[in-house]
């Protein structure tokens, strides 16, 4: 597949993500296991806008579904979509190439830790 903009590709991975929450939640509620509304975090402004106005940019087909299916998800209040900041987002970690300071704060925010090593007997 070939993107015109970051936006799309982003546009794309919310509503993917949509669909594994709508699935999680249903999962709960069939087990009978009470849940709160999810706040999904996005970096990208423009998706954010998006999801909350999708007749901005309606581009094709498809896209188009893709947004009414996850305003519609908004709307129902199943899932809430939030802006974050870039430096806040700390999956970043695993996807950007990070300052070391960069890393190290994130990396301590979610409570990664070195492991120590241990050596082995010959």
């Amino acid at each position: 597949m070939v993107s015109r903009s970051s936006t799309d590709v982003e546009y794309l991975s919310l509503f993917a993500a949509t669909v594994y929450i709508l699935w999680i939640q249903t999962l709960l509620k069939e087990l009978s296991v009470s849940h709160q509304i999810t706040i999904v975090l996005c970096d990208n402004l423009s998706v954010v806008h998006l999801a909350h106005n999708s007749v901005l940019h309606a581009k094709s087909g498809q896209m188009e579904l893709d947004m009414f299916f996850v305003r519609d998800k908004i709307l129902a209040k199943k899932l809430l979509v939030r802006h974050i900041p870039g430096q806040d987002q700390w999956a970043n970690l695993l996807t950007k190439l990070l300052s070391p300071t960069r890393f190290s704060f994130i990396k301590t925010k979610l409570n990664v830790v070195d492991l120590p090593l241990v050596s082995h007997p010959p």
